[in-house]
């Protein structure tokens, strides 16, 4: 019988696999941190492009709420896994305003999400940095609207 560790370290969380020799069916069903708190806060300081309009319809495998004030950031890929999104939310506060939690949305769980991505088409850690303005389930349900400044 082989013996899998699982590891969580602050924000972060970082997950740790041993002896496995199935790490593909397992990702499947773990929520494995891709980008940290570090990354989220470079995401947020990038500039976008608002004519680089974008619709990604997949699967979320990472959220990252920041501390109030600081911004979010949903790691969500394409169902045929050929794109991998990394998109920069508004900050806690402004998430929990429109009822948006960590309760909103899970692991594996099927969004649709428009923004626009980075001036320079960017990518942050190899996946395509990009701003969320429009996040919702698959059912149509709203989550989030980028508040207009």
């Amino acid at each position: 019988m082989r013996i899998i560790g699982v590891v969580c370290l602050s924000l972060a969380s970082v997950v740790m696999l041993t002896g496995c020799d199935h790490i593909t069916a397992l990702k499947g069903s773990l929520q494995l941190k891709e980008l940290g708190p570090a990354d989220a806060a470079e995401l947020a300081g990038m500039s976008f492009d608002p004519g680089a309009k974008v619709t990604v319809r997949g699967r979320v495998t990472t959220l990252f709420f920041g501390e109030p004030g600081a911004t979010g950031m949903m790691i969500v890929h394409t169902a045929d896994e050929a794109q991998q999104y990394a998109f920069s939310t508004s900050s806690t506060k402004e998430l929990a305003g429109q009822g948006f939690s960590r309760f909103s949305v899970g692991p594996g769980e099927e969004v649709m999400v428009t923004g626009v991505t980075t001036r320079d088409g960017k990518k942050l850690r190899g996946f395509t940095a990009a701003r969320a303005d429009s996040i919702s389930k698959a059912d149509g349900k709203k989550l989030y609207d980028r508040p207009i400044n």
